[in-house]
C-alpha cells in the first residue's frame, strides 16, 4: 500500500516543484520514487543534490554501479536492485559479476571486490568498520579520502531504497514497460530483450537530459558549468538541476 501521495509538479509543495519539473522534462515522466520524495522538499532536493555530487566524483561508471548495486542488495530494496543490475550491465559489468553481487558474493575483480566489501561493511556495521576493512580498500588502489565518497554513495542509496521500502512505493509495472523502466524484480539471466531496450533507452535519455539541462543552465545563468556546451554525465546534470532548483525555491 502506497503510504504517501505520488506528487506531480502541480500538486507538490512549492519548494519541490522546480526539481520535479526539471526531472519530468528530463525523463518525460516522473519515477514513483521521486514523486514520493516530493512530499518533502528537504528529501527530494537533498537526494537530487547528493546524487549529482556522487555521480560527479572520482569513481568511474562501473565502480559507481558496483557500489550502488551492493548497497541496494544490502539494504534489501527490490526496485533499486533491479535498476542497478541493469545499469551495471549497461556500463560494462559482466552478468556473472552482477549475479555475484546480487547473491551476496564479491566480484572477482580485486578492486571492485574491495569497493563492494567496504560499502557492504559500512551498511551492515552502521559505519563501524575495522582497520582491516580500511586496509583492504586502500590496498586495492583507493585513497583514504575515497572512503568518504563511498559514504556519500551509501547516503544516496539509503535515501532511495528506504523511501521506496518504507512508503510502499508502487512499481508502475505497466508504466515501466511503456517508459522503459525496469520492473521491481531481478532481471532474468541472461538479460532479455526488454532489459536490452531499457539500456538503449537510458543512453538516449542521457543525451536528451544533456540538451534539456543546458537550456535550464542558460535560463538560470549557469551555462558556464558546461564545457563545450555538453555534459552527458547524469550526475553532473542532476547536480546542476538541483542547484537551479534551490535558487528558484530560495
Amino acid at each position: 500500500m502506497q503510504r504517501f501521495t505520488l506528487q506531480t509538479a502541480e500538486s507538490a509543495p512549492e519548494k519541490s516543484r522546480p526539481a520535479l519539473k526539471a526531472l519530468e522534462e528530463k525523463f518525460g515522466f516522473l519515477p514513483n520514487v521521486m514523486a514520493t520524495m516530493a512530499n518533502n522538499p528537504v528529501l527530494l532536493n537533498g537526494f537530487v543534490s547528493s546524487f549529482g555530487s556522487f555521480h560527479g566524483g572520482s569513481f568511474d561508471e562501473i565502480e559507481k554501479q558496483v557500489l550502488l548495486l551492493t548497497n541496494a542488495v544490502t539494504i534489501k530494496c527490490p526496485w533499486t536492485v533491479a535498476a542497478h543490475s541493469t545499469f551495471a550491465i549497461e556500463d560494462g559489468i559482466a552478468e556473472s559479476e552482477v549475479k555475484a553481487i546480487r547473491d551476496g558474493r564479491l566480484p572477482t575483480d580485486p578492486k571492485y571486490a574491495a569497493l563492494s566489501a567496504l560499502t557492504r561493511a559500512l551498511i551492515e556495521n552502521k559505519g563501524n568498520v575495522s582497520d582491516a576493512d580500511i586496509d583492504a580498500f586502500t590496498s586495492a588502489g583507493y585513497s583514504e579520502a575515497q572512503i568518504l565518497e563511498v559514504v556519500t554513495g551509501v547516503g544516496v542509496s539509503t535515501m532511495a531504497a528506504t523511501t521506496t521500502n518504507m512508503a510502499g512505493t508502487r512499481s508502475k509495472s505497466a508504466s515501466s514497460r511503456r517508459h522503459g523502466l525496469p520492473p521491481p524484480r531481478l532481471p532474468p539471466d541472461p538479460i532479455d530483450g526488454a532489459w536490452i531496450f531499457w539500456c538503449m533507452r537510458r543512453q538516449a535519455m542521457r543525451y536528451r537530459m544533456a540538451c534539456i539541462v543546458r537550456g535550464t543552465a542558460r535560463t538560470a545563468g549557469y551555462e558556464d558549468q558546461f564545457q563545450n556546451g555538453h555534459d552527458t554525465r547524469p550526475g553532473h546534470a542532476l547536480a546542476l538541476l538541483a542547484r537551479c532548483a534551490w535558487q528558484k525555491s530560495a
